[in-house]
C-alpha cells in the first residue's frame, strides 16, 4: 500500500488471489485484460457508506466512454473540442494495441466512474520506463470519493513491482491548478522539465 494511502487514513483491502497479477500493459506480445481488481475504500467520515470500487483494464467495448471522458477533459481543462472521428480512432488504436498503451477505468457497480490512460517512454538515463500517467478524467459527481487515487495507487504498485519501470510521470496543462494541488498531494513531485513541441496534427 503506497505511503500517501496510509497517511490519509484511507483502507484498502487486496484480496490475495488478485496479488501479483500480469499487467496487459508494456507486456509485448501480451494482452490479457480479463482480471479485476476489487478495491475496498472506506473513509474515515461519519455516515460516510462503503464504496466498493472496481478497477480494471479497459477493452473494446469501454471505448464510446472513454472517447466521451476525453472529449469532456479537453472542454474542461482546456476548452477545446475535440474532432470526435479523430478521437475514437486514437482510443480504440490503443484498445487493440497494448504497446501503444493501457487504459485503466474505475467502476461503481456497472458504471465507469474514472479513467486514466498509461504509455511508457524509454530513458536511457536510468536503463528503464517511465510510466506516463495521461488522460485522467472523473466526472464531476464521482469527484472526492477515492477514484483517482485508486487508480493511482494501483498503478503506482505495478510500476513499483517491475524492474524495467524507473518511475512514474504525467503533464497537466498550465492552468489546472486543481489538478496540480491533487498530484502534488499524492506525492508527484514537479519537475525541472518543460514541454516543446512540433505538432503536425495541432487541435483548434
Amino acid at each position: 500500500m503506497a505511503e500517501w494511502f496510509k497517511a490519509r487514513a484511507w483502507k484498502a483491502r487486496v484480496p490475495k488471489q488478485y496479488r501479483g497479477f500480469e499487467s496487459p500493459s508494456l507486456r509485448h506480445g501480451r494482452d490479457d485484460r480479463r482480471f479485476r481488481l476489487p478495491v475496498t475504500i472506506r473513509k474515515p467520515l461519519m455516515g460516510t457508506p462503503l464504496t466498493s470500487i472496481q478497477i480494471r483494464a479497459a477493452g473494446a467495448a469501454d471505448a464510446a466512454t472513454i472517447a466521451q471522458f476525453n472529449t469532456l477533459l479537453a472542454q474542461e481543462t482546456e476548452a477545446r473540442l475535440l474532432e470526435p472521428g479523430q478521437l475514437r480512432r486514437g482510443v480504440e488504436a490503443v484498445l487493440a494495441d497494448p504497446a501503444r498503451g493501457t487504459y485503466w477505468v474505475a467502476e461503481i457497480g456497472s458504471q465507469i466512474v474514472g479513467q486514466l490512460l498509461i504509455t511508457s517512454e524509454w530513458s536511457d538515463w536510468r536503463n528503464g520506463f517511465f510510466w506516463w500517467i495521461q488522460s485522467v478524467y472523473v466526472p464531476q459527481r464521482w469527484r472526492g470519493q477515492g477514484v483517482f487515487q485508486s487508480l493511482y495507487s494501483l498503478v503506482r504498485r505495478l510500476a513499483s513491482e517491475r524492474a524495467e519501470v524507473c518511475g512514474l510521470r504525467l503533464y497537466v496543462e498550465a492552468g489546472n491548478a486543481r489538478a496540480k494541488q491533487t498530484y502534488e498531494r499524492i506525492g508527484l513531485a514537479r519537475t525541472r522539465y518543460e514541454v516543446y513541441e512540433v505538432d503536425f496534427r495541432r487541435l483548434t
